[in-house]
């Protein structure tokens, strides 16, 4: 894991060449040790050992020789489309390439025999190579560039439909050639042709034309994609975008069917990620593809000695020797979720969080835990291949923001900011692109304006008021909003009815102390705040919505809680709403004072009117009928000599 630098060895590789230009194949991670995995269409793995410091193999003629001794980058000005072909880990001395973000100007990595291929767009003054993969406009030292080379048909990363499925065909050091695999990356999109080839280097926009692409992402800067079939309906991998802050609905039978080898560490573990999930909040299924992927279906050399799934710290430069020991997989499974995913990768103050998703280089866990630059793609590709994958598959629907930095709000009120997706980073910008929330629901504001209810990348504290990293994730409790303007819907979720919920709001009046009689509301103390009480509702029922309203109607998040405000609970296709009172407050300013008395006196004098919620705050001593001792009740509460009971 982290810097997946390939130290290995190398067996006749020629029949597994055969294999992947005759069939389509998707492939696993780069394991940390001395292999990889190659996967057939039905994600059953092939181990392949590769040998990048065996001189006399390099020397071989293969199919695209890119083994030299030329010390300087080749390039071709007599086109116009060229293509980036990288040295291989052992000519970078057992490296890999770290480069730039142009346009933040961060750090990343990745490593050379998983990528072969970028999409060339310019050489800057200093000579390094401007270039994208995985979705970044990178800037790469030419120090790590072989050649620039014109662009033509063989041995460069596109895409495929085949059989309702979208392929992505990428490139990786077999050997000393260049060799093709796959990797099913989802189901076909409408906009894209079955037995047509496109190109991308972004996985989101799809191009027909190289030529015209490379145009395009010549205009980098302005984010322009004229030339895409796909120009305004962007493609983003379902189970790649989906928030790790999700629960499965595939069964552990349906998982446990994934792994048939009864001497694989992960062999009847499905239950183990399914309440590992329901405990920490991370999706047991994207986990299950994550540990797939690192381990070898549970069989590499580190999770058979080490009963690690997920190369943790196994470093480039000592993969078996740094990785993390436990003493069971299900320790493993548990610190992964909780201090790795939790505490770590999803924790908005770790230099390591992209988002909530698998992702690629621009965005997601794959930017700073793996070098391999399709990882997410290739860990979110094992959802695939479970048994009645379609009953999962779109269970949520997913939004990406347009906004470099979107700021999450305890509710529909932006004074009520809990925290933003900005990048904890070294760079010139905290830019987060490509950044998916998982909607949970749609409410207006008081303005009528639109906010989406979404799934919150992190715990936080009993009250909703900020984050809380070091708790245990609560589905219900653990939500935030964002304004529906700033959100593009990618994948629109199965549309099914609100469950019945978990709490009535009968039972909600009831936990807050509350009495109901006929839609009024007694029994809050005299001074309470209209802040306090909607945390302690949330803190009852996270998933109910609550608005609090004064006498004139205007939605209010604080306050002192006052006569004829209004409360109302949605909760699911439930709402119900009631009026609040306050006894002894008959002028509804959230107190009792002499003027209170005075309006009781007027009332029974008939100079004045009182509504429903006026007569009650009015019988301050609770016998059902308004008349002098009400108003001496309160005079003497004022003296502080007799109490009114709410």
């Amino acid at each position: 894991m982290k810097h997946k630098k390939i130290i290995i060895s190398i067996i006749t590789l020629l029949f597994v060449f055969a294999f992947f230009i005759f069939s389509q194949k998707t492939t696993a991670t780069l394991e940390s040790e001395d292999t990889f995995f190659v996967l057939d269409e039905n994600g059953n793995p092939q181990t392949i050992d590769i040998d990048t410091n065996n001189s006399s193999i390099r020397q071989k003629t293969r199919t695209v020789s890119m083994f030299t001794n030329q010390n300087t980058v080749t390039t071709y000005a007599n086109t116009s489309s060229h293509i980036v072909r990288f040295k291989t880990v052992a000519q970078l001395g057992g490296d890999v390439v770290t480069y730039t973000e142009v346009d933040t100007g961060r750090e990343g990595y990745f490593n050379t025999n998983m990528a072969t291929d970028a999409a060339y767009i310019s050489t800057d003054s200093s000579g390094n190579v401007i270039c994208k993969l995985s979705g970044v406009v990178m800037k790469v030292p030419a120090s790590c560039v072989k050649e620039i080379v014109p662009y033509t048909n063989e041995k460069i990363s596109y895409y495929y439909v085949s059989d309702g499925k979208l392929l992505h065909y990428f490139t990786y050091i077999n050997g000393s050639s260049i060799t093709m695999a796959s990797n099913r990356v989802g189901l076909q999109p409408d906009y894209l042709q079955s037995g047509k080839k496109y190109y991308s280097y972004d996985g989101h926009y799809f191009y027909t034309s190289f030529e015209n692409m490379i145009k395009d992402y010549k205009n980098y800067a302005t984010q322009a994609h004229d030339y895409a079939v796909n120009k305004d309906q962007p493609y983003y991998n379902y189970y790649q975008y989906l928030s790790l802050r999700s629960k499965t609905t595939f069964t552990a039978s349906q998982l446990n069917k994934r792994i048939t080898s009864t001497s694989s560490k992960m062999y009847n573990k499905a239950q183990t990620f399914i309440d590992t999930q329901n405990t920490y909040g991370i999706n047991a299924s994207l986990m299950f593809g994550i540990a797939i992927n690192e381990s070898s279906y549970g069989n590499s050399n580190i999770a058979q000695t080490k009963n690690n799934l997920f190369g943790l710290n196994a470093v480039d430069k000592s993969p078996t020797e740094s990785a993390n020991y436990f003493s069971n997989v299900d320790q493993c499974i548990e610190e992964f979720a909780y201090e790795w995913m939790s505490q770590g990768y999803l924790d908005g103050n770790d230099y390591r969080y992209r988002g909530p998703h698998l992702g690629d280089k621009r965005s997601g866990i794959n930017v700073k835990y793996a070098s391999d630059p399709y990882w997410g793609e290739k860990a979110a590709s094992q959802n695939y291949f479970i048994e009645n994958m379609s009953q999962d598959y779109q269970q949520y629907t997913i939004g990406i923001s347009t906004e470099t930095i979107l700021t999450l709000y305890k509710n529909t009120n932006t004074s009520t900011r809990i925290y933003s997706s900005a990048v904890n980073s070294s760079g010139t910008k905290a830019y987060l692109y490509d950044y998916p929330v998982l909607i949970l629901s749609t409410q207006k504001d008081s303005a009528n304006v639109n906010w989406y209810k979404v799934q919150s990348d992190m715990p936080l504290k009993t009250d909703r008021s900020a984050r809380d990293v070091s708790a245990k994730y609560n589905y219900e409790r653990d939500c935030v909003y964002t304004k529906a303007s700033l959100i593009q819907i990618v994948n629109d979720g199965k549309k099914e009815e609100p469950s019945e919920p978990s709490i009535t709001n009968a039972q909600i009046i009831t936990q807050l102390s509350l009495k109901n009689n006929n839609g009024y509301l007694t029994g809050f103390q005299v001074g309470s705040d209209v802040k306090t009480l909607i945390s302690k509702i949330n803190s009852i029922a996270a998933t109910v919505t609550v608005t609090i309203k004064n006498a004139t109607g205007t939605q209010i998040t604080s306050s002192t809680i006052a006569t004829q405000m209004t409360l109302t609970l949605k909760n699911g296709s439930t709402t119900n709403t009631y009026t609040i009172v306050i006894r002894g407050d008959v002028n509804g300013d959230g107190a009792i004072k002499s003027s209170d008395y005075v309006r009781i006196k007027n009332y029974i004098m008939g100079s004045v009117t009182l509504n429903a919620a006026g007569k009650l705050a009015a019988d301050a001593n609770n016998d059902g009928s308004i008349k002098s001792s009400d108003y001496v009740r309160i005079k003497n509460y004022i003296m502080s000599t007799a109490k009114i009971e709410q």
